[in-house]
């Protein structure tokens, strides 16, 4: 069973008035094992700030769920949000001393999700999940890659995002 599996994820926004709708997250389907170190990366608008809200159980999906340790997030009450959190979420800001640190720590076993706008972060990860309109893009295993030819991958993807390429997830 995944650490944490995400199924079917939509989040729609609407505007003030009920003017316009925005779908930040649509479809959204991935997991991360136990002692996996996985980067989101993607453009800004992509979603991903609202997939981090919503995994860190801060907001609601409009549809979809998320699993932690196969525990529904949905099926915990709003007053009970924040000791989970405590209990369960660590938060950091990125900072890069705390890249090689990362490394230390998945290396014991520790589970991180990082997202951000970093190539040179995200190529310390195992795998690279890229965002784009609110889906799941494409995604990058390192696999036996040295971290400067993950750096190179992770380049060249998001160069393929920037310009509008076609999806490959």
């Amino acid at each position: 069973m995944p650490l944490l599996e995400v199924q079917h994820l939509q989040k729609v926004y609407t505007t003030r008035f009920g003017g316009n709708q925005v779908e930040a997250l649509r479809n959204v389907n991935f997991s991360v094992e136990s002692g996996e170190y996985v980067a989101i990366m993607g453009e800004s608008g992509s979603g991903k700030t609202t997939l981090l809200n919503i995994l860190a159980a801060l907001d609601r999906p409009t549809a979809g769920e998320v699993y932690l340790n196969g525990k529904a997030l949905s099926d915990i009450r709003e007053r009970d949000l924040a000791a989970f959190r405590r209990s369960h979420l660590g938060f950091v800001f990125q900072d890069f001393n705390l890249l090689e640190l990362f490394g230390e720590i998945n290396g014991e076993g520790q589970t991180i999700l990082m997202v951000t706008h970093s190539v040179k972060a995200a190529s310390h990860a195992g795998r690279v999940l890229f965002l784009r309109d609110g889906q799941v893009y494409h995604q990058l295993y390192r696999g036996g890659e040295t971290q400067e030819s993950q750096f190179r991958r992770i380049s060249d993807t998001l160069t393929v995002l920037a310009q509008g390429g076609e999806s490959h997830a």
